[in-house]
């Protein structure tokens, strides 16, 4: 069995003293990533928000050595808080067509998508068709930081959601998933999961804090970092997953 962890919306302050909506970001970062759950994994996959407010290298540079320091290997996609290109810089990453975009076949099958200008462009839609070709027959999983369908949050389903979304499942649907049945993606600070046309779309928490919505505002429900574990089997296909809180 591979297990793999998605930690998502780090939201981490340029100074060690700012806090995020009240919450040590560093410290509860570093609180998950000293999980036995962390240790154990192959492959730890960020996806996005990783600075607080405004995009700093600093605090890019502060996420790679931490994450280094771990120990487990990770893969790194950035969210609207983010800029790519200093996502890009930072890691030792290529951007392609100005997005970091990209598929891997190992330790799992994973295709991972930028959405960070909250925009679904052409080439976006391109580079996910060639990545569905890559894996045909496979059972890839899809990264994404922003949920490619409503996830229970009256706010961001109606505010904060990727332009062109439908586009990305019209695509997965049409290909009859291309071997995609499991989407991750964070953004919403919940953890969240619904089937549609037999691909399960999973939300998963904030390692800074959770939150609820009304249609109008965006409200703290707690502040226990989260994370997300998916256990995949790897000959069959077959997959597991759950979120964790810690108290």
């Amino acid at each position: 069995m591979l297990s793999l962890i998605q930690i998502s919306d780090l939201h981490i302050t340029l100074s060690p003293e700012d806090r995020f909506r009240g919450v040590d970001t560093r410290a509860s970062l570093n609180r998950v990533l000293q999980t036995r759950e962390v240790h154990e994994a192959e492959a730890l996959i960020v996806t996005g928000d990783l600075a607080a407010k405004d995009p700093h290298p600093e605090i890019y540079r502060y996420i790679k050595n931490v994450l280094d320091a771990c120990g487990t290997s990770y893969h790194i996609l950035p969210g609207n808080h983010d800029r790519s290109d200093l996502t890009a810089e930072i890691f030792g990453m290529e951007l392609n067509a100005g997005k970091l975009n990209r598929f891997v076949d190992h330790p799992a099958p994973m295709i991972f998508m930028d959405s960070s200008t909250e925009e679904t462009l052409p080439e976006d839609l391109a580079f996910l068709e060639n990545a569905l070709r890559h894996f045909s027959g496979r059972r890839p999983l899809l990264f994404i930081h922003h949920p490619l369908r409503e996830c229970d949050h009256p706010y961001f389903d109606t505010h904060c959601v990727l332009n062109g979304r439908e586009k990305i499942c019209e695509v997965l649907e049409r290909e009859n998933g291309g071997g995609v049945r499991h989407v991750f993606s964070g953004h919403a600070h919940k953890s969240h999961s619904q089937t549609v046309s037999g691909i399960a779309y999973h939300v998963s928490p904030s390692t800074a804090c959770e939150f609820y919505s009304t249609p109008d505002d965006v409200f703290d429900s707690h502040q226990m970092p989260g994370f997300r574990k998916i256990v995949v089997e790897p000959v069959l296909g077959g997959l597991d997953t759950r979120t964790i809180y810690l108290s």
